[in-house]
């Protein structure tokens, strides 16, 4: 069984959280674990989704299913599985969220040519 589009997404959202605490907390001797209260509740908050709370807990649990995380002493953890589909979403995000990135910056400072003109609304 594969994981539907919207479980990778969960699971894509919950990787990034991962990958961003880690980056954060690189040079500390620490480590972020997250259970899945706190996920959810992040993911809401934060607008990740618009999922209802009970609909990320099934799609969490289906994950667990997959085998894609595990849930043991209440920490979330992506299995060595679910971190290998999650960098493949991430590789095939990634040129997407670049472009994004580039243009919601300062895109003028990359071109001379592009014109303004008056809209005629």
């Amino acid at each position: 069984m594969r994981a539907t589009k919207v479980q990778a997404f969960i699971l894509f959202a919950l990787g990034t959280c991962y990958t961003e605490c880690s980056r954060r907390f690189a040079d500390k001797p620490l480590a972020v674990s997250m259970n899945k209260v706190a996920f959810i509740e992040l993911a809401r908050k934060a607008q990740i989704t618009s999922k209802k709370e009970r609909a990320l807990y099934k799609n969490l649990e289906a994950l667990e299913d997959l085998k894609l995380i595990t849930y043991d002493n209440k920490n979330l953890a992506l299995t060595p599985r679910g971190q290998k589909l999650f960098e493949r979403v991430r590789d095939d995000l990634e040129p997407y969220i670049n472009v994004k990135n580039v243009v919601s910056s300062d895109l003028l400072k990359y071109t001379t040519k592009a014109q303004t003109i008056l809209r005629g609304d």
